[in-house]
């Protein structure tokens, strides 16, 4: 597509069906260093709000608190070789949640991601716990596969679900949008079936009136292919932005672009042939893998 893009001298969103955005709305996969502790989210407050992005959302994990998984915390009914969540759990989760939310303040969305830890039962509780910070949606809540579970869940909680990132193809997703499923389905765009089967999986969630997001764990070139398939979708909300351990600034080198990847909370789409970027060949080849030859 991009290389289509160069030949036609249209940008790869315009050969996706057309182009409804120029900037796509990123969330930050990103946490408090200490949920319970109130400074502690204060501080990540302050760190988002002058971060130069300018990102107004933010993806926290509801299945890693230290105190759920330390043995000192195993209240009765804590069964090591599941996910049960007791009522502590549940109160420190609402309480680290509600710390969040109070240093961040209401013009920052919060998503809760829960990385398909639970069951139906703490899955609907979990989403009860954290409805009054008014997250975005609980992301993942239960295993990947289609059940009649997600419907109930979905029909019975009091937040906005969502999931999608390990499904593959429109037969993957297909169950999820038939039978009301979850309220928003977020699609992996490189690895569900590239940008023209994610076009199709959003125009067949688009007949059911379903909001699409996109769950991205890659470098910025490929932030940017989903980005470009996601200016294409109408109704679309937000796309993940997760550097992982290299940082905002490290992850933007590897490529060259206009101007910063992200600004004012959003991916940049720019007006350029294909997805507007190259490598940065010399920064990429600094950092292959041991034994890896250069592909490029």
């Amino acid at each position: 597509m991009d290389l289509a893009g160069k030949i036609l001298e249209v940008p790869v969103c315009k050969l996706l069906g057309g182009q409804y955005r120029d900037g796509v709305r990123a969330y930050w996969t990103n946490s408090p260093k200490d949920m319970l502790d109130p400074a502690s989210c204060r501080e990540f407050a302050d760190m988002l709000k002058s971060h130069p992005y300018g990102i107004t959302a933010v993806k926290s994990d509801a299945d890693s608190f230290p105190a759920k998984y330390d043995p000192q915390f195993r209240e009765p009914g804590h069964e090591p070789y599941s996910s049960h969540l007791t009522n502590k759990d549940l109160g420190r989760i609402a309480k680290g949640f509600a710390n969040e939310r109070e240093a961040l303040g209401e013009d920052v969305d919060i998503a809760v991601h829960c990385h398909w830890e639970f069951d139906m039962i703490d899955a609907l509780e979990l989403a009860r716990a954290v409805a009054p910070i008014k997250p975005m949606w609980l992301e993942d809540p239960m295993p990947p596969d289609y059940s009649e579970s997600w419907s109930k869940l979905t029909a019975e909680s009091p937040v906005p679900i969502l999931t999608g990132e390990n499904l593959y193809k429109r037969q993957g997703f297909m169950p999820f949008i038939l039978n009301q499923g979850c309220h928003l389905v977020q699609i992996d765009i490189p690895k569900a079936g590239g940008l023209l089967e994610s076009k199709k999986i959003a125009a067949l969630a688009e007949l059911f009136e379903l909001p699409v997001c996109a769950h991205i764990a890659s470098s910025p070139l490929g932030a940017l292919a989903s980005a470009h398939c996601a200016a294409a979708i109408r109704d679309f909300r937000a796309q993940e932005f997760s550097p992982g351990a290299l940082g905002p600034e490290a992850w933007e080198k590897f490529v060259i672009y206009d101007g910063p990847v992200i600004k004012d909370g959003k991916y940049r789409i720019l007006d350029k042939p294909g997805l507007g970027v190259e490598l940065n060949e010399d920064y990429v080849r600094g950092r292959l893998m041991p034994g890896e030859t250069w592909w490029g």
